[in-house]
């Protein structure tokens, strides 16, 4: 009866792609799934009789852990059916490093070894879960870099007037330049002098909606909508002033 072949636990391989055309093609996801199933062949981590199963995210990117394949894996740690987890890259598993501590935190409390092969890591010993840590906070700082730089851009082509991917409320995109748009840019005077004046988010919504201004996709207006809105002008105040 307490026969540990009877409770074998799963050896789970881990894939995703982050594009629909990586997903169409399955190259990118077969390559992973080959080089995990190589790595557990090596290292001996899935000895024979054991349930290797390959759990797989197409299309979607490791930005939220609300992924179908990786919610199925999860369900499976939490009930104790795993006993290791593989990935081809620690950024097949989450891009943001709050999440993959999360995970991996989880993964211990379930005593689950987590593997990344390209970054050699194995969490089974304290020198991997550091290393795990300190891989995670490098990529984190790089992808704020890379956002950092976008803003930059952004700011530069706003400040000379030119069209950027996204054409904020109180402007309008003709021919590659921003040109204001006067309703619009009534509707945000209309937010910073009652917000200057006290009244709440969800009030000055209120009233916008009441005068009859749109919103930029014509949508309702919400609190969240004009914090939004009120953000982004505190914030190209600042680069204006900078």
């Amino acid at each position: 009866m307490g026969n540990t072949k009877a409770t074998a636990k799963i050896v789970a391989i881990y894939t995703r792609v982050s594009t629909t055309e990586q997903a169409a093609s399955g190259l990118g996801l077969t390559v992973q799934a080959e080089k995990c199933a190589a790595y557990l062949t090596a290292t001996g981590l899935a000895p024979a009789g054991a349930e290797v199963r390959v759990f797989t995210d197409a299309g979607l990117s490791a930005s939220s852990v609300e992924r179908p394949a990786l919610q199925e894996l999860l369900s499976l740690v939490k009930a104790k059916k795993v006993a290791a987890v593989v990935v081809l890259k620690i950024d097949r598993l989450s891009r943001s490093l709050r999440d993959l501590l999360d995970l991996v935190e989880l993964f211990n409390a379930r005593t689950v070894a987590f593997h990344a092969v390209n970054e050699r890591i194995d969490t089974g010993s304290p020198a991997g879960r550091m290393m795990l840590s300190l891989l995670g906070t490098f990529a984190e700082f790089e992808r704020e870099q890379i956002r950092e730089r976008t803003r930059a851009a952004v700011a530069v082509k706003r400040s000379q007037g030119r069209a950027h991917g996204f054409t904020p409320l109180g402007s309008q995109a003709v021919a590659g330049r921003l040109q204001a748009v006067a309703a619009e840019v009534e509707a945000i005077d209309l937010m910073v002098q009652r917000r200057a004046q006290g009244a709440s988010l969800r009030a000055i919504a209120s009233e916008l909606a009441t005068k009859g201004y749109a919103t930029k996709k014509g949508g309702e207006w919400r609190a969240c909508t004009v914090d939004v809105v009120l953000r982004r002008v505190e914030r190209d105040r600042r680069e204006v002033a900078a």
